[in-house]
């Protein structure tokens, strides 16, 4: 220890006055330093406590050893592809980043270690409050009540525990944000009730004020607020926004207004929910067009070989095929793609790169060419060119496909209604040269590479055609008509993922190299 000390200027050893002073000090030294154990002892008290909240929230048991490294008594996938579950974990290491920063050296190591060898994301405020706006468009979507959510019932069932004060909090502030206002009632009466002590419940009643306001219902906003400042005298912004409130129920409390429960939707919007909760769909037995559609065993390039196909619609030709790849073909698309995965972006012309992430689309994605180096890749690009009769390889030096697109969503993952034809100057520009001159995009091949427990369908608006995500299936339809013009009416969306995940791959077969392989006659005809 004496080695470690530095030489200074000052001296005290050769004064005995300096070494008294040093006796007088000790006193205070001691203080300082008994001062600094029990702030050190409360902040690893901290932290021991938030390490047990989240063994036992995570069903994680000590092992002999006291490690970490017990076995978990569920399964992974399952667990996190439950909506309220994943927010857990992302609050959970919200929590756990807040205590351990407070290491210093120490906890900037393991983060690098985590990132380094483990590959692991640590998720920051955005993964939050990302994860709560998925939420609420899960339940706007699914008309999920607000009661169960809260208690983490979703489709029936249940999260490890319900939410917390802040969560709900958060869920409420989220809903007020996207013109819910019944429904950020709802969160926030919860929120205010839980009284878990992780916010301010003045600021809760300030926000429950505002949605009241914008359902209309001006005695209770001041009711509320003057609740509030009852319980926050000194609270000025509280205070005026009373006054203000008062005012404006002097000026509509006597007048009959319209509850808004939320703001419109779009006509458009309301029929993209419908059939993502299974409503408005096309029935067989009452739609003449439908009443034609069959299943059969569809022969490929290969004369022996025969693929399951159904037919969901005929104008556009939309299909859905069964069984078209094992077990095997399709976790080794997800294990290739799995640290690649990048966020998913849409078409913006408004952006110098043409493309940026948006709301619209909430997934992540990576590309598979077909010379990569696992031989399957190449093999299911061979299989969707012998299941449609397209070229999907190179042609005269162009590639008549783009690679492999592996897509993962996440919480509340979806992809809002979309072409995918190119629609615009700017859609492509992103690109690579080789695959923009090989004209545009014919057809769309779509691998389920898993089953998903609840949402997740490919529907089509305007055709009102839903696809159930089927594992080991694959979706095909043509984006351009036979006369060589785009078809608006394919139109689709993927709806949100309400529980599990959902892993998909698309090849997008271009126009160059097909002039050979598509006849100008209608599949069926």
């Amino acid at each position: 220890m004496l080695l470690q000390w530095e030489l200074v200027n000052s001296e005290v050893f050769s004064s005995s006055a300096n070494i008294e002073m040093l006796v007088a000090a000790q006193d205070l030294m001691m203080l300082e330093m008994e001062t600094y154990v029990r702030r050190e002892e409360s902040r690893l008290a901290a932290i021991k406590r938030s390490l047990e909240r989240i063994r036992n929230e995570t069903h994680l048991a000590p092992s002999s050893s006291s490690s970490l490294s017990a076995s978990r008594h569920f399964s992974t996938a399952s667990y996190v592809g439950h909506p309220v579950n994943a927010l857990h974990i992302i609050s959970r290491w919200g929590d756990v980043q807040e205590q351990a920063s407070m290491g210093g050296d120490l906890w900037t190591v393991t983060r690098r270690e985590l990132h380094t060898d483990l590959s692991v994301t640590l998720p920051d405020s955005r993964d939050f409050f990302g994860s709560i706006e998925a939420l609420v468009r899960l339940q706007e979507t699914y008309q999920l009540p607000t009661s169960e959510l809260a208690n983490g019932v979703v489709h029936g069932d249940s999260a490890d525990h319900p939410m917390s004060g802040f969560e709900m909090y958060a869920m409420g502030k989220a809903s007020l944000r996207a013109g819910s206002f019944g429904q950020a009632v709802q969160w926030l009466d919860l929120a205010i009730a839980a009284k878990d002590g992780s916010f301010s419940p003045e600021d809760a009643m300030a926000d429950l004020a505002d949605a009241y306001q914008l359902i209309a219902d001006y005695s209770t906003a001041v009711n509320v607020l003057q609740l509030a400042h009852e319980n926050a005298p000194g609270n000025e912004a509280i205070a005026s926004k009373l006054e203000d409130f008062r005012r404006i129920n002097n000026t509509m409390g006597s007048t009959k207004a319209k509850t808004a429960w939320r703001r419109p939707k779009l006509k458009s919007t309301k029929a993209y929910e419908a059939l993502c909760r299974g409503e408005q769909l096309k029935l067989p037995d009452v739609d003449s067009e439908q009443q034609a559609l069959k299943c059969r065993y569809k022969p490929g390039i290969l004369p022996f070989v025969r693929y399951k196909e159904e037919m969901l619609n005929r104008k556009p030709h939309i299909v859905l095929f069964h069984d078209v790849m094992s077990d095997a073909e399709a976790k080794t698309m997800k294990m290739e793609a799995m640290h690649k995965l990048e966020r998913a972006h849409v078409a913006d012309n408004e952006n110098k790169h043409g493309h940026s992430a948006s709301a619209k689309r909430i997934s992540q994605v990576s590309w598979l060419w077909d010379d990569h180096a696992n031989k399957t890749i190449h093999q299911l690009s061979r299989r969707v060119a012998d299941i449609t009769g397209l070229q999907t390889g190179v042609v005269s030096g162009l590639h008549s496909a783009e690679p492999f697109q592996i897509l993962n969503y996440g919480i509340g993952g979806q992809y809002e209604p979309h072409v995918d034809y190119f629609a615009g100057n700017h859609s492509h520009s992103s690109l690579p040269e080789h695959v923009r001159a090989s004209g545009n995009r014919l057809a769309t091949f779509m691998f389920y590479l898993n089953d998903v427990h609840a949402g997740g369908a490919t529907v089509f608006p305007k055709l009102k055609v839903g696809i159930p995500p089927t594992k080991n299936g694959a979706a095909f339809w043509y984006n351009i008509g036979l006369n060589g013009d785009v078809d608006p009416l394919t139109e689709h969306a993927g709806c949100p993922v309400l529980l599990g995940q959902k892993w998909v791959a698309n090849k997008w077969i271009h126009e160059h190299g097909q002039d050979q392989y598509r006849t100008c006659r209608a599949p069926y005809s």
